[in-house]
This record gives C-alpha cells, structure tokens and sequence, in this order.
C-alpha cells in the first residue's frame, strides 16, 4: 500500500488517491514520520490545508520526541497561516518556540507571519505584540544580537506599555546585557 501511494503521489500525480491511499497505509499500520511527512507533501501540493491542518494537530499529539514535535508545531503555524488564521498560527509557533527555544523553523515561521500582521492594526495588534516578543526573545537566547536589534522599531510600535518601551530601549541601548 505504501508503494502505491508513493506511485500516485509522485508519477501519477493524483493527489486524491495518494491521500487516500496514505491514509489506508497510516490506519492500518500506524503513522510513522516518514509516512506522515509523506502525506504531508501530498496535502501541501494539492492545497488541502485543512486537511493538512488537521494531520499536523494529530501529529503533535501523537508524538514524544520534542524536536520532532517543535518541527511540527512550526509547520502547522505557517498552514494556520496560509489557511487565513494568524492566531492559531501564532500558537503553534509558540508551542514550536516552547520545545526548542532557538528553532529556526518557528523563527521563519514567526517573520513570515509577523509580516502579514500589523501593529496599527486593531485587529491584530495583540497577536503582533506576542508574536514579535516572543522572537525576540528566541533571537536573544540564540545570541542573535543583530536580528534581535532589528527587532526593536516592530516591539516599540506593538507595545502600548511606556515602561515596556523604556525597557526596549535601555536593552537597545546596552545589548551585551540585555
């Protein structure tokens, strides 16, 4: 079964298929990354969100090992992402960011969604205000200084706190010790 799903997915090109086919595969014998990346790539060339969405929420759930489980976390933010759902996005960049606190993977995933936010915006300006804290915090345990500086203008305009962007500053100011 697996072969036929790889057959369909990757010489047949139906994506239909090779999803059911992975999905057989995965109830009869359990999922197993290499199984569960696989019918992710299908889901994510077809455009099945959703469905991919939803395998990347059973994954983590499934899963022990707590790379593999930020790995997943920070795909399933950038589908939540691409789905239109910045705040669900946004909480499974920060799970990924609460298993390995330096991931690159939930960093981009974080740049990428932060890009579409805005902190002039109503509407989104406390998810870019936990967003942008929370890589610059990842930035600053990875010894990022420049890309944690960089930082700076987004955190002051998404704090409304004065002491908050006193802090900023005087961090700014002073790197080394921030």
């Amino acid at each position: 079964l697996v072969e036929i799903a790889r057959a369909q997915a990757r010489f047949i090109g139906d994506a239909a298929a090779a999803g059911q086919a992975y999905r057989k595969v995965i109830s009869a014998y359990g999922a197993t990354d290499e199984l569960v990346d696989e019918l992710a790539e299908v889901y994510e060339e077809d455009k099945q969100l959703d469905e991919l969405a939803a395998l990347y929420r059973a994954e983590v759930e499934r899963v022990s090992a707590a790379d593999r489980k930020s790995e997943l976390y920070s795909a399933l933010g950038d589908t939540e992402r691409g789905r239109g759902e910045p705040a669900a996005a946004l909480e499974a960049l920060l799970g990924a960011l609460t298993l390995a606190a330096t991931s690159k993977a939930a960093q981009e995933g974080l740049e990428r969604l932060l890009g579409g936010l805005s902190p002039e915006d109503a509407t989104t300006r406390a998810l870019f205000h936990r967003g942008v804290e929370a890589l610059a915090h990842s930035y600053e345990r990875g010894g990022q200084t420049d890309r944690w500086l960089a930082l700076v203008p987004a955190r002051l305009a998404a704090s409304d706190d004065a002491d908050h962007r006193a802090q900023v500053l005087l961090a700014a100011g002073n790197p080394e010790d921030a």
